[in-house]
């Protein structure tokens, strides 16, 4: 999917983002990351070049996952660690 897709999830999971920014091949790996676990949370993807304030908050360090707009992981994501992170997961 592009840097703008989403995936709906199951209903009243939690909102899982993946901010990305082309070229940029961690950023890859966590989205394909974030897309296997879809079946636990609905999936946004968001490119930070496309928003200005975006790239200023977030700089080179791409990506970032936020859960439930609370940052949770940022440049090493792997399945293993959203996984995990998606599990302890409180919601706000």
């Amino acid at each position: 999917m592009s840097a703008a897709a989403s995936a709906a999830g199951p209903a009243r999971a939690p909102e899982l983002v993946v901010h990305t920014r082309a070229g940029c091949p961690m950023c890859v790996e966590a989205e394909r990351a974030a897309w296997r676990l879809a079946d636990r949370a609905r999936v946004r993807v968001v490119d930070v070049d496309d928003d200005p304030a975006l790239a200023r908050a977030y700089g080179d360090r791409v990506p970032v996952v936020t859960i439930d707009g609370q940052e949770t992981l940022s440049l090493l994501v792997d399945e293993a660690s959203l996984a995990a992170a998606l599990a302890t997961h409180r919601a706000p």
